[in-house]
């Protein structure tokens, strides 16, 4: 069975950058959140051959909570078959854009994937 478990691990920024995670002095900062997003699609030949892995992806959210496909770069990826299921469901999720006072800004993030074949009932998780 596919099991996934997409997870946000959180913003990716330098100390002093005036970006979320950096020093910004007294303005409230909030890091971009995953609010929606599919689970991506267990390629079938990984999953009849018992493969599992992780991918792990970075990519830029912009102001409106949407990731910029170009900035999409892997990180780490146990098998390269998948990599293209990771990215489209990236592309699919929305987030809560990061904020830095009142205003939306862009910011890096960190996505992993994980793909399980688990016994139990055929749904993703």
């Amino acid at each position: 069975m596919p099991s996934f478990s997409p997870a946000y691990s959180g913003a990716v920024s330098s100390p002093g950058t005036g970006q979320p995670g950096g020093s910004s002095g007294l303005l409230t900062e909030e890091h971009a959140e995953v609010l929606t997003g599919p689970l991506p699609v267990y390629p079938e030949l990984l999953r009849q051959a018992g493969v599992q892995g992780r991918v792990v992806l970075e990519a830029v959210v912009d102001t409106t909570g949407r990731v910029l496909s170009p900035s999409i770069s892997v990180v780490s990826a146990t098998d390269p078959g998948f990599v293209a299921p990771a990215r489209r469901a990236l592309l699919a999720t929305l987030f809560r854009p990061a904020r830095i006072g009142a205003r939306a800004v862009g910011m890096l993030v960190r996505i992993p994937y994980e793909f399980a074949i688990r016994n139990g009932p055929e749904r993703a998780r």
